[in-house]
This record gives C-alpha cells, sequence and structure tokens, in this order.
C-alpha cells in the first residue's frame, strides 16, 4: 500500500518553460500527475524527492499552459519525460 502512495506522489517530468511575460522573466518546470493533471514548480528542489507532489509544485489548467506555450520557450525533459 505504501508503494502505491508513493507512486501516486510522483509525477512525471514534462521539461521547463522560461521566457519573459508581461517584461518580467519566468522559468519553471513542468510535470504531470498519473492522472494527466499539470504542475509546475519555479524552484524544485535538486534532490531525489523534487518529482515528489508537495506544496511546491502549484496545479495549472491546459488552457494556462497554452497561454505559456504562446509567450515562453519550451526546454523539454530528455532522461525521464514523456517521449513524443
Amino acid at each position: 500500500m505504501e508503494a502505491e502512495q508513493k507512486l501516486a506522489e510522483t509525477l512525471v517530468p514534462i521539461g521547463k518553460m522560461k521566457g519573459e511575460v508581461d517584461g518580467k522573466f519566468e522559468a519553471f518546470y513542468l510535470a504531470r500527475d498519473k492522472e494527466g493533471q499539470l504542475f509546475i514548480n519555479h524552484n524544485p528542489p535538486f534532490s531525489k524527492d523534487r518529482l515528489n507532489k508537495s506544496k511546491a509544485w502549484k496545479m495549472i489548467s491546459q488552457e494556462k499552459l497554452d497561454s505559456y506555450k504562446k509567450q515562453l520557450h519550451f526546454i523539454p525533459s530528455h532522461k525521464t519525460g514523456i517521449k513524443r
């Protein structure tokens, strides 16, 4: 049961977005949970637990992500991201 809960809390990295929005620099990491919900984190820790769902990961809508895609540069996750 604990292993199932651990899997439910782990996010799948998608990549990073960075650039300028309304004259302000933005940079954040994107990830999805197993239900397909999108999350952003502006400052994830550099540890093995960085992809665990926590308060630092904020849920965003697909519409908000689409808005960011029009303004920001996307850098895909190379090692463990979603394959296209």
